[in-house]
């Protein structure tokens, strides 16, 4: 499973890296931003479940 975090976080970092041409880039830098982290606090084994669900209500 960390090979797996390891990677989402990759991918969502890289996401995040590619939306400064977007209309809109400081929300969905944010939302990949977001998603890094969590992944890769994840991958190290850490947990913020207060956290997440924080990022989540101040997502939508």
């Amino acid at each position: 499973m960390k090979i797996a975090d390891l990677v989402l976080c990759v991918l969502f970092a890289l996401s995040a890296a590619v939306q400064y041409n977007d209309p809109d880039p400081f929300g969905w830098m944010a939302v990949y931003g977001l998603a890094a982290f969590f992944t890769g606090a994840a991958a190290r084994g850490r947990f913020f479940p207060k956290a997440l669900w924080v990022a989540a209500a101040g997502v939508l």
